[in-house]
């Protein structure tokens, strides 16, 4: 009898020991499991602030080209309007010297004596003479309207063209800075959406991993 309780209480420490060791291998196991998803979370976490800190380099480095975009913008629009003002005043310049010379030319050939004397009138009766007086003062009176009139009219319409090649060229202008601005606005969306995405996937990992273990 004293044998086989011998027997029973060996196989029974037997037992213990291999289950024992079998939990000690588990527990090796698990942690080994463990240490290697903290290993893998530190590479992702590493991983996804590089990411970020790209995209802030990337934003900045944006931003930074915008605002040179927009500060040559605004010098070539100053430099726009300066080269316009400067050639409207040379264009009103040269209709002014036009506009001399013709009223010099006709000043000229109303003074010159074989004009006079193609046009000279046939002689007057001393009745005559003081209607033909008011003749030539309304002749010339009629024709220093005319010419008035002409370079109104020729200034009017230098601005009006001069006014509307500006106002197009103005408004290109306007509809590609708003081009650009919702192309910027759709990428720096786009990036924000990336972002969330990378974070719910983040955050879904641990989960996944404590629900294994």
């Amino acid at each position: 009898m004293g044998g086989a309780a011998e027997e029973v209480a060996a196989a029974r420490l037997r037992v213990q020991q291999q289950q024992q060791r079998e939990a000690a291998a588990a527990e090796r196991r698990q942690q080994q499991q463990q240490k290697k998803r903290q290993m893998e979370f530190v590479k992702m976490e590493r991983e996804r602030e590089r990411k970020q800190r790209e995209e802030q380099k990337k934003q900045k480095e944006a931003e930074k080209e915008k605002k040179e975009k927009e500060k040559l913008e605004k010098e070539k629009e100053k430099e726009g309007q300066r080269l316009d003002l400067a050639l409207r005043g040379q264009g009103l310049r040269a209709l002014q010297r036009e506009q001399q010379q013709q009223q010099q030319q006709q000043q000229q050939q109303q003074q010159d004596p074989s004009f006079l004397l193609q046009h000279k009138p046939p002689p007057l009766r001393a009745q005559d003479s003081s209607a033909a007086a008011c003749c030539c003062s309304r002749d010339r009176q009629q024709q220093q309207q005319q010419q008035q009139q002409q370079q109104q009219q020729q200034q009017q319409q230098y601005h009006h063209q001069y006014h509307h090649q500006y106002h197009h060229q103005y408004q290109q202008q306007q509809q590609q800075r708003q081009q650009q601005q919702q192309q910027q606005q759709q990428q720096q969306q786009q990036q924000q959406q990336q972002q969330q995405q990378q974070q719910q996937l983040l955050q879904q990992l641990p989960a996944s991993s404590s629900r294994s273990a």
